[in-house]
């Protein structure tokens, strides 16, 4: 009886077995009849289409920006204030006029030496040639040579009338107010309108800016004229990474690195601002799968198209692919999809 048992048992196990297999052989069979095309894995590519993109080659870049102490602005005129524009945050402006002593409007200049005397033509100095650059800053025609010409004087007349200041063939040093850069910001009006000031006596105390380092251009860089992408419009920079020298230093301070940098230290001078540069007119590129590029062991690069070998330069990468620079002109309309079949160098 027991034996009859075990017998009907292993039969049992048995048909279990049997069917299980027969239902999963049938169950792959159908699966593999009814999988779309689309689903099943296709054949490895042979080649790829060349479909080209504009590139800026970005760049990541550091800059110091040293925020210089406040300055005082002074008048060397004595009597009653007339007209004064002066409230926090208000810009006074290199070449206009912002303030009037008993009714005389006086022009601001901001110089790399301050006006210590009364200038005329024929006037030579260090003096004169801070003011000679100023108006060439300013667009005005001057020759920076230290020497002040009619025809300059004639100029720094013509600046003074369109501010509303009047010249008579002297530049006074009186009528002049010292500026530390061409454009500051107020911190504080130290008078007010109708206050009684008399020469040397500061009226205002003001931001004298922040000054920006050149940036450094990185190596291996793609040639051609670069924008700073730090501020909150681009900033176009010189052949070896010049910023322009009229950057406004309010621009500066309200731009988000500038206020990343100040909140992680405060009370420093000096800070270190992290921008991007990239070119002002992106060039054209292909992006390729990394498997694709041949790199020899000199360092040049190359693809192929039907076996012929087309010099490359690999300008970027990102997420396996690479971004490339066709030598030629007119770059294929596809390349081999593998380097693996060809040489190990490019010729």
């Amino acid at each position: 009886m027991r034996g009859s048992l075990l017998s009907k048992v292993a039969v049992i196990g048995c048909t279990l077995i049997v069917g299980g297999a027969v239902g999963v052989g049938a169950a792959y069979a159908l699966l593999s009849s009814t999988t779309p095309d689309t689903l099943k894995p296709s054949d490895e590519l042979s080649s790829i289409q060349v479909t080209m993109q504009a590139f800026d080659d970005p760049r990541s870049v550091e800059l110091t920006a040293e925020v210089l102490p406040p300055s005082s602005i002074t008048v060397t005129r004595s009597g009653t204030i007339t007209t004064w524009s002066c409230t926090t945050g208000t810009e006074l402006t290199s070449g206009e006029s912002s303030v009037a002593v008993d009714g005389v409007s006086l022009l601001n200049l901001a110089t790399g030496v301050p006006l210590w005397r009364d200038l005329a033509p024929g006037a030579e100095g260090t003096d004169v040639e801070a003011v000679e650059n100023e108006l060439v800053r300013l667009g005005k025609p001057a020759k920076a040579d230290a020497f002040l010409s009619w025809a300059e004087m004639v100029t720094i007349d013509e600046l003074a009338k369109a501010a509303g200041v009047r010249l008579d063939g002297t530049l006074p040093r009186d009528l002049v107010v010292w500026l530390p850069a061409p454009r500051v910001t107020v911190d504080s009006c130290e008078k007010g309108l109708g206050a009684t000031v008399s020469p040397s006596e500061t009226v205002a105390q003001v931001d004298s800016g922040i000054v920006l380092s050149s940036v450094p251009l990185p190596e291996g860089r793609i040639p051609g004229a670069r924008n700073l992408n730090l501020l909150p419009e681009p900033v176009p920079l010189g052949e070896g990474g010049e910023l322009p020298a009229d950057l406004n230093s309010s621009t500066i301070r309200d731009s988000s690195a500038f206020r990343e940098a100040a909140s992680g230290a405060p009370e420093a001078s000096v800070l270190t601002l992290k921008g991007r540069i990239v070119l002002q007119e992106p060039v054209q590129v292909a992006a390729v799968p990394a498997t694709a590029v041949l790199v020899d062991s000199d360092g040049a690069t190359c693809v192929f198209t039907n076996d012929t070998e087309v010099r490359v330069t690999v300008v970027g990468s990102e997420f396996g692919s690479s971004f490339i620079l066709f030598e030629s002109a007119e770059p294929p309309a596809e390349i081999d999809a593998l380097k693996s079949n060809h040489q190990a160098s490019c010729t």
